[in-house]
């Protein structure tokens, strides 16, 4: 069955261009591997991503995730089985979102805020998901 998990995270170091694409080809040929779609989204220094795929692969992953050096205050924000994926066609979708203008995207700011506050969970689940899927509209 199919399993989606979307998380946060901070950079526990600034990520310059470079920094980032090392970090997709990664991503991208490890998720391949292991049937592994998704979407990266990165601001400020910090991460919004979603994860599908096969449950046991996905929480490997994401368990990855928690303990990779690069990444920090790594906070899930929710799972959920589904019946199809979002980005079936995308081993990891990317996009910098240092790049996008705010007022394209009002709330963005505020979900990949530094000052990420748990308290905000509930609201922050579901604009994760309508951001994300909004960059995919725009590939």
């Amino acid at each position: 069955m199919l399993f989606e998990l979307v998380y946060m995270s901070r950079a526990q170091s600034p990520m310059v261009e470079r920094d980032l694409t090392a970090l997709l080809v990664e991503a991208r040929a490890n998720n391949e591997r292991v049937g592994i779609t998704g979407m990266l989204l990165y601001r400020n220094g910090s991460f919004l991503q979603l994860l599908e795929g096969e449950e046991q692969q996905v929480l490997k992953l994401y368990d990855t995730v928690r303990q990779d050096p690069r990444h920090g205050r790594v906070t899930q924000l929710y799972s959920h089985h589904l019946p199809q994926r979002h980005f079936a066609d995308w081993s990891m979708g990317f996009v910098n979102a240092d790049r996008v203008d705010e007022e394209q995207l009002p709330g963005l700011s505020d979900i990949m805020s530094d000052r990420f506050d748990a308290s905000a969970l509930q609201q922050m689940k579901a604009a994760s998901v309508e951001i994300l899927l909004y960059f995919k509209d725009q590939a």
